[in-house]
Order: structure tokens, then C-alpha cells, then sequence
């Protein structure tokens, strides 16, 4: 099996650093910017079910989303 010279630095480096052997958890999920607006965005695009991605864009965020979530 071979590995590559960069992924034997960072093992040494995890393993002087942290004292473990394996490699940590991904983090580079960020949170989500409209999480906590998502029930408003599900029932706004309920109500307009038939529109488009075009139709529904105009004005966006300014049209409802300041007046309805009142900032994103």
C-alpha cells in the first residue's frame, strides 16, 4: 500500500498535535444562511406552486422575504 508524502507529513503532524492516529471528522459544513426562515420559504412557495424559478426570483429578497422574515 502506498501513500503519499503530504498525508505522511499530516499524520505526524495530527499525531505530535493531537496525539491520535486517525483522521478527524469533516467540518466544513457551514450552517445554513435560511434554516431558520425555511417553514416561511415552504409555505411562500406552496402558495405560488405554479409559478417558475423565473417567475418566482423577481424582487428577490426585497419583494417579501424583508417584509415577511423581515432580513436574510
Amino acid at each position: 500500500m502506498e501513500v503519499s508524502v503530504s498525508y505522511v507529513i499530516k499524520a505526524r503532524h495530527r499525531r505530535d498535535r493531537e496525539g491520535r492516529l486517525t483522521v478527524g471528522p469533516k467540518s466544513f459544513a457551514r450552517p445554513r444562511r435560511l434554516a431558520e426562515h425555511e417553514a416561511a420559504i415552504r409555505h411562500r412557495l406552496r402558495e405560488q406552486s405554479d409559478g417558475t424559478l423565473t417567475d418566482l426570483r423577481p424582487g428577490w429578497p426585497s419583494h417579501w422575504a424583508f417584509g415577511e422574515l423581515g432580513h436574510v
